[in-house]
């Protein structure tokens, strides 16, 4: 209340996701030299029972690993550390794709940040079987001469369409290495060796 009897009320605003300028980092582009951060794999999928957010954790701390056994020159910032700072600042996986890398980047304290998503469609079953026909009282070696005796098995397995994409960007926010593949082998958790392939072709990669 003021001398002259007027009020006024201050009321404050609800957080909303993204990064104010204030909130970035203020680190300058040496102290972001040889740093890398790995972010949150987004998971894009038709199976509702899937936990997203675990799976994507877990293929961003499989990739930040990967990263470290091939490029230990590199300084890969630990991926609580990563997720704490986004969630610190209201980040989710799904509103990475509408950031600026280069925010991220700045936010993070690191020179590359890698972005990635799993996109694992299951499109049904397939069924395999065998059967095998023994012959019962065979006489010698012929075996039209006894009764035939058949006996099947089959299994039965979910077929999916998977591909994971990876992207990698530095501080100033140009795009250093793009590349999709489709994993190996089918699986909702098959994706480790892939990961492994596209590190090894990154810049920084011995397959490069």
């Amino acid at each position: 209340m003021f001398a002259s009897g007027r009020t006024q009320i201050i009321t404050s605003k609800e957080a909303k996701p993204g990064v104010s300028q204030a909130s970035l980092k203020t680190t300058d582009v040496g102290s972001r030299k040889g740093k890398m951060a790995v972010l949150p794999f987004k998971i894009i999928t038709n199976m509702p029972s899937v936990d997203q957010e675990s799976i994507g954790r877990q293929i961003q701390s499989d990739c930040a690993n990967s990263i470290r056994e091939e490029a230990p020159m590199i300084d890969v910032i630990d991926t609580r550390i990563v997720n704490a700072t986004l969630a610190k600042n209201n980040i989710s996986v799904e509103s990475l794709d509408l950031m600026l890398p280069k925010d991220l980047a700045i936010l993070l304290g690191v020179e590359h940040v890698v972005l990635g998503s799993y996109d694992i469609e299951n499109t049904g079953t397939r069924s395999t079987g065998s059967s095998v026909t023994t012959y019962n009282e065979k006489k010698g070696n012929k075996k039209d001469k006894g009764v035939a005796v058949s006996s099947g098995s089959s299994t039965t397995s979910d077929t999916f369409d998977s591909r994971i994409t990876m992207d990698i960007y530095n501080d100033q926010g140009s795009s250093i290495y793009s590349v999709s593949r489709k994993p190996f082998s089918s699986g909702l958790d098959k994706y480790h060796s892939t990961i492994n392939y596209l590190v090894k072709r990154a810049p920084f990669g011995s397959k490069r």
